[in-house]
């Protein structure tokens, strides 16, 4: 391999090295939300499926003693679980953004859907959560 001796080609050189550096460093930190994202999206998803199966079970009717206080203990965790869920919706968007936010045009929509999407279930869900849990309180 033939070395460059010019002193502008060797600059050149210099200079694309240690852009390629910089692109390395922003991609790994781009990497690292992506995967972060992923484990948020996942737990934020787990919540979300089980209040909206709680909710499903219990617009089929009434059910016997224990049932309802099941129902009642597994209603009382999601809403003491719903400031972390919270939080990971918004650390889900704050990744979303920085994601969006990076030189690359190609993430420039990157995560959007999927922050709507957890964020509407998100709102809808919380809602009805606590709305359930404050029937319960008042029957209970």
């Amino acid at each position: 391999m033939q070395q460059a001796s010019d002193p502008a080609e060797l600059q050149r050189w210099s200079q694309l090295s240690s852009r390629a550096r910089e692109e390395l460093g922003t991609l790994q930190c781009i990497l690292g939300s992506l995967k972060d994202n992923q484990v948020r999206v996942v737990e934020v998803e787990r919540w979300l499926d089980g209040v909206q199966e709680l909710m499903s079970r219990n617009a089929k009717g009434q059910g016997d003693a224990q049932r309802l206080q099941e129902e009642l203990n597994q209603c009382k965790e999601y809403v003491s679980e719903m400031e972390s869920v919270e939080s990971l919706v918004k650390q889900i968007g704050e990744n979303v953004l920085a994601v969006q936010g990076a030189a690359v045009p190609e993430l420039a929509h990157w995560g959007q859907a999927k922050l709507e999407e957890c964020q509407g279930r998100w709102e809808t869900l919380s809602k009805q959560v606590r709305k359930k849990r404050t029937v319960q309180n008042n029957t209970g």
